[in-house]
């Protein structure tokens, strides 16, 4: 009996639509298409996120380096309209318009509100936004806030060296002061700490880079280099004598120097247990050395050192002390501005060291060496560069007081 033609019809059908039903391709491009604009939306925000990012750090750097700008200038003595106009200037060198900038001498907010000696700086920025415009309403901004200040710092060493290497500390060398240390060079590496040696101060600033694992606290690097603080200092009238003695002194024994002017420098070696009598000791040209197991010690003496003399001593143990009263009170060495940079100056102390005064070499580089734990330099150090070897260990006992001076610092 033939099929009914209707029933196979039917048949078909059916085949149909159950090989529609099992027929799933395609069915991912929906969700997928749905999905697409917001997985580009997150790709393009955090894009724009970045590049916010990025701009924050430049607002804040110009606000900073402006607000620093604007204290140094109060720190010159100079009104508060060049001060507005320095921090302004060096806010628009980043590139900031001068409507995204505002100076408020003294501070509009903040817990240095009006104080006169603080400039407050803030900048606003409008960033790109690449993709996120296209998701939101709204202008992305950006801003930062810093504030300069004013500050008395208590200073105990200067290297004043501009360019080269200004600071090294190397070996077991144990420099712990309560005052702070400046250092002037632009070098990148101005401050280098190597080995096991350490630094510790009230504070540290570095005109260039600080490199070292102990430094306390952390070098602030980029600040302003700061003049010599004893640039108005005299030499001694006894600098424009005449020789009182010629050719060089050797001394192999234990006795007595006075005060005077030495033309061929001082040799003192052996045993010799040597006094300095109380007074200025010029030394123009040759060498102050000491070796051997020596000993120095003076009180109320300063040495000045000209026509390129220099220091090479390597005692036993030496106390010098400076004097109290006149025109060099607190000064123990002093070289003259006119002597060479090339110099190189030594003092150590094998068993003992303590320079009771201020050590003043501003054109040329010192280094100071102990070997032993009661090694005790003075903590009033100017020099165009200085090196800490050893275990010479810098502390106050007794010693001067730093010196003050007035800088310029971000407080905010």
């Amino acid at each position: 009996m033939p099929a009914n033609p209707i029933d196979s019809s039917k048949e078909k059908d059916v085949c149909r639509l159950k090989s529609l039903c099992r027929d799933d391709a395609g069915t991912i491009m929906a969700p997928l298409a749905i999905m697409m604009p917001i997985l580009l939306g997150i790709v393009g925000l955090s894009i724009d996120l970045g590049s916010w990012y990025n701009a924050k750090r430049q607002v804040q750097a110009a606000a900073d380096a402006a607000a620093r700008a604007g204290a140094l200038e109060l720190v010159r003595d100079h009104s508060a309209t060049i001060a507005r106009l320095a921090a302004r200037e060096d806010a628009v060198a980043y590139g900031f318009g001068q409507n995204n900038i505002n100076i408020n001498l003294p501070p509009l907010s903040g817990p240095h509100l009006g104080d006169d000696d603080a400039v407050e700086v803030v900048v606003r920025h409008h960033p790109d936004s690449f993709f996120s415009k296209h998701l939101f309403d709204f202008d992305a901004t950006v801003e930062a806030r810093a504030v300069g200040k004013v500050v008395s710092a208590d200073t105990c060493i200067w290297a004043l060296e501009e360019h080269e290497p200004g600071f090294e500390i190397v070996g077991t060398a144990d420099v712990e002061i309560d005052c702070g240390i400046q250092v002037n060079s632009d070098h990148e590496t101005a401050l280098d700490q190597v080995g096991s040696s350490c630094v510790t101060a009230t504070s540290i600033r570095v005109v260039g880079g600080a490199d070292g694992h102990c430094m306390m606290p952390s070098p602030m690097t980029g600040v302003m280099p700061a003049a010599d603080p004893l640039a108005d200092l005299d030499p001694p009238d006894q600098a424009q004598a005449g020789c009182t003695y010629s050719n060089e002194i050797k001394v192999a024994k234990s006795t007595t120097l006075s005060p005077g002017v030495y033309c061929g420098g001082i040799k003192i070696t052996g045993n010799a247990d040597v006094t300095f009598d109380a007074g200025v000791y010029v030394l123009k040209g040759g060498t102050f050395k000491a070796t051997g197991s020596s000993s120095l010690q003076g009180s109320d003496v300063t040495f000045y050192l000209t026509d390129n003399a220099n220091l090479d001593i390597t005692a036993a143990s030496i106390d010098f002390f400076a004097p109290d009263s006149g025109d060099m009170d607190g000064i123990l060495f002093f070289q003259d501005r006119l002597d060479t940079s090339t110099i190189t100056n030594k003092i150590a102390g094998n068993a003992g060291l303590e320079l009771d005064g201020a050590l003043y070499f501003p054109t040329t580089e010192l280094h100071l060496r102990g070997t032993s734990s009661n090694a005790v330099p003075t903590p009033v150090i100017i020099a165009r560069a200085i090196r800490f070897v050893g275990t010479a260990s810098l502390g106050g006992n007794g010693a001067p007081p730093p010196i003050t001076v007035v800088v310029a610092k971000l407080v905010e």
